[in-house]
């Protein structure tokens, strides 16, 4: 299964960083462009530990870093936002608002899905092409195909796209993750099992991350849908004397 996740986001041989984070705030990283050596190495982790990925481009630099073809516990330095070179991809999250820490009931999670479709229809009826959807174990994920270099001007671009869109859908039951706009963001890895909360409540059980949709080809999305959508959102209004109080 982690090849379809390989081919379809990764595009068959991008550098990619594997973040791992246990329960008790440990974390680990490992650094590949090889699928073969992903699952071989991360295997060992796939029971007590979540499993992330960086969602876009890396600079070819940090291949001289420790955790290059290894999994490395507490490293010095995992990647970031100055180590993303293109965004490949702007992730819509969806997740069921419930107490920090703990798996979302199927109750809560039919309410994010149900909010995940209307996300969805919304962004094809703006003129955006078919997107991935992944169902993260807790909400929805939705990968948006773009071409955008890393800097400042197109940081501020997302931010306020996916802000546009946390002021639109987000409710009492799903919250639209306003905060995942950084070019460095890590997600949660298909195949891998959330591995919050406990394994007693059977009301909420740690689920497999895994494909929903996947699209026949994935267009890459022109910035022009991007800046419509967030111009949707007000802009911040910088303090003067007739409204600073």
């Amino acid at each position: 299964k982690l090849y379809r996740w390989w081919y379809v986001l990764r595009g068959g041989g991008q550098l990619t960083e594997i973040r791992l984070i246990a329960n008790d705030g440990r974390t680990a990283s490992g650094i590949f462009d090889n699928i073969e050596n992903i699952i071989t190495t991360i295997t060992p982790y796939t029971n007590d530990w979540n499993i992330y990925y960086t969602i876009n481009r890396l600079n070819e630099d940090v291949r001289g870093l420790p955790q290059y073809n290894k999994i490395i516990v507490r490293p010095k330095q995992t990647c970031n936002d100055a180590t993303i070179t293109v965004r490949d991809y702007v992730c819509i999250d969806l997740d069921s608002v419930r107490l920090s820490g703990t798996n979302a009931t199927e109750e809560q999670l039919e309410h994010t899905k149900k909010t995940a479709n209307e996300v969805y229809k919304f962004l094809v009826n703006a003129g955006f092409n078919p997107s991935t959807v992944v169902f993260s174990g807790n909400g929805v994920h939705i990968y948006i195909r773009c071409a955008m270099i890393n800097n400042e001007k197109n940081t501020q671009l997302v931010k306020r796209f996916l802000n546009a869109l946390a002021m639109m859908f987000t409710d009492e039951h799903t919250d639209v993750d306003r905060t995942v706009f950084n070019s460095g963001r890590i997600m949660r890895l298909p195949s891998s099992y959330s591995c919050k909360g406990n394994t007693l409540d059977t009301t909420r059980p740690q689920r497999l991350c895994k494909f929903v949709k996947i699209p026949v080809e994935q267009k890459v999305n022109d910035i022009a849908y991007f800046e419509k959508i967030a111009q949707l959102y007000p802009e911040d209004q910088k303090p003067t004397r007739e409204n600073n109080y």
